[in-house]
C-alpha cells in the first residue's frame, strides 16, 4: 500500500550529543523537497541530459538526479497514477507525462532521545509503498502461509529495505552514513540505520498529543502520491506497526 513516512535514525557523535537536547532541531543530510517553479531554471534543467530510474518498486514513477550550478535537483515523471490513491497526485497538482523538478534541501530532524541519538524527520519526505511485495501475493502466500500477515510484517517489508539502501545513499554522503549507528529498532529485531517508529512510541513516548504528531509533506512527497487533508494540509505518516492502518 502506498503510504507516507517520517524517518527515524540513530545518530552518533559525542560533540553533537553534548550540545543538543530532546526537542532540538538538527539539519543533517539532503533530500529532494522543494519544487522548482522558476521558468528560467526549469528551461535550464530541461536541457540537461538525464539518466532515468524507477522510483522504489513502482515502475510508473521515474526520477533522474542532475547538477546545475553546483546545486542538486531531482527530475520526476510518471506515466500512471498510484494505484492505491489514484487522485492524490492530481489533487496535489501533478499530472501524467510531465517532468517536475525538486531541489535537494537540508533534512531537518527533531531529536527524540539524546542518550541514544534517536532523531525523527520533521517533514514527510517521501511516499513509498510499505511493501511492494503485495503485488506478488501468490508467492507470499506459498512462503508465509498468510498474505495479510506477510505483507504487514516490517521485517519483510520493501520499505525497510528501501530506507537502508536507496534512501540512505540518496540522503547522506558516505561520511554522514558513518555517523548513523546501526542498532536494533526493537528487542528481537536485526540492526538498521534508518527505521520507522512504532505506534507506542508515537502515541505515548515521544509526543504529548495528537497535535504534536501532525506533520506536512514536502512538495516531492506530494508529487510521489502523498495524500493530503484538504482542510488542514496535514498527512498521515507511516509507522513500523502497532495499528490497523500503520499510520497516524
Amino acid at each position: 500500500m502506498t503510504e507516507k513516512k517520517k524517518l527515524c535514525s540513530g545518530f552518533s557523535g559525542a560533540d553533537v550529543k553534548d550540545v543538543l537536547k530532546a526537542g532540538d532541531i538538527l539539519e543533517f543530510g539532503t533530500y529532494p523537497q522543494s519544487e522548482v517553479t522558476d521558468g528560467k531554471l526549469l528551461t535550464a534543467l530541461d536541457a540537461l541530459e538525464k539518466s532515468w530510474k524507477s522510483c522504489g518498486g513502482d515502475f510508473s514513477i521515474q526520477f533522474a538526479d542532475v547538477l546545475y550550478q553546483d546545486k542538486k535537483y531531482r527530475a520526476v515523471r510518471f506515466s500512471s497514477y498510484r494505484l492505491t490513491c489514484t487522485d492524490c497526485q492530481k489533487n496535489n497538482g501533478y499530472t501524467l507525462n510531465k517532468v517536475y523538478y525538486f531541489r535537494y534541501d537540508p533534512v531537518r530532524w527533531r531529536v527524540l532521545d539524546i542518550k541514544t541519538g534517536l532523531i525523527l524527520s520533521e517533514t514527510i519526505l517521501d511516499s513509498q509503498a510499505f511493501n511492494d511485495h503485495i503485488t506478488n501475493t501468490v508467492n507470499y502466500h506459498l512462503e508465509y502461509g498468510s498474505v495479510h500477515d506477510a505483507v504487514n510484517i516490517y521485517e519483510r517489508s520493501s520499505i525497510r529495505q528501501w530506507l537502508n539502501d536507496e534512501f540512505l545513499h540518496t540522503a547522506f554522503t558516505p561520511a554522514q552514513q558513518e555517523l548513523i549507528e546501526k542498532r536494533p529498532y526493537s528487542v528481537s529485531n536485526p540492526e538498521d540505520r534508518i527505521f520507522l517508529i512504532n505506534a507506542g512510541d508515537a502515541a505515548f513516548v515521544f509526543f504529548s498529543s495528537s497535535d504534536a504528531r501532525q506533520a506536512k509533506g514536502s512538495d516531492y512527497a506530494k508529487c510521489c502520491g502523498l495524500e493530503v487533508d484538504a482542510e488542514n494540509g496535514f498527512s498521515a505518516w507511516r509507522l513500523r506497526g502497532g495499528t490497523m492502518s500503520g499510520s497516524v
